[in-house]
C-alpha cells in the first residue's frame, strides 16, 4: 500500500516539475536551434538570406527543434507523435498567418525571436498555457491566431486584454 502511494506521489511531483520546467526547456531548445540555424561555420553569417523573412529558415529551425525535442521527450513518452503534429501545425501558422506580416517588416528580429519562443511554448504546453505565460510574447501573435484556435483554448479578446493590462499595467495595441 505504501509503495503505491509513494509511486503516485513521485508521478505527481514529476508532473508538477514538467509543467513548470518544460516551457523553459522548450524555449531554450528553440533558441539553440535558432543559433545552430544562423551560424554558418565559424564566420557567423546566416546561411538564410533575409533572416526571419525567409520561410526556409523557419522550416529549418522547426526541423531542428523537433529533433532536439525528441531527445528531451522521446517517442516512447509520446506514442501518438503529437509533437510532430504540433510542430507541423505551428509551422503552418507561421507560414500562413505570420510570414506575410514578417515579410512586410511588421515584426522586428527581436520580436520574431519572441514569436519563435511563443511557438516553442505552445508545442511544449499548448496554446492556452502559452497565451497566459508572458504578456509581451503573447501579445505579438494574439491578433494573428485563428479564431477557432482561441475558441478551443476558451480564450476571448476581453479576457486577454484584461489579463494583459493586469500583468503589464498598460493597454495593449493590436498588431494587425
Amino acid at each position: 500500500m505504501f509503495g503505491i502511494f509513494k509511486n503516485k506521489q513521485r508521478k505527481v511531483a514529476e508532473a508538477a516539475i514538467d509543467s513548470v520546467l518544460l516551457p523553459g526547456i522548450a524555449i531554450e531548445c528553440w533558441k539553440r536551434c535558432c543559433y545552430e540555424t544562423d551560424v554558418w561555420h565559424s564566420g557567423g553569417a546566416s546561411i538564410y538570406v533575409g533572416g526571419y523573412r525567409n520561410v526556409n529558415r523557419w522550416r529549418r529551425i522547426m526541423n531542428l527543434f523537433y529533433d532536439e525535442w525528441r531527445i528531451i521527450n522521446p517517442l516512447e513518452l509520446d506514442p501518438g507523435n503529437s509533437v510532430m503534429e504540433r510542430c507541423e501545425l505551428y509551422l503552418g501558422f507561421i507560414e500562413n498567418n505570420l510570414m506575410p506580416k514578417i515579410q512586410a517588416a511588421k515584426f522586428t528580429d527581436p520580436e520574431c525571436d519572441k514569436i519563435g519562443e511563443f511557438v516553442a511554448f505552445c508545442i511544449a504546453r499548448g496554446l492556452n498555457d502559452a497565451l497566459f505565460s508572458e504578456p509581451e510574447r503573447s501579445a505579438l501573435v494574439y491578433d494573428s491566431i485563428p479564431p477557432d484556435w482561441l475558441e478551443t483554448a476558451k480564450f476571448d479578446r476581453p479576457k486577454f486584454e484584461q489579463w494583459y493590462s493586469e500583468k503589464t499595467g498598460k493597454r495593449r495595441v493590436p498588431r494587425i
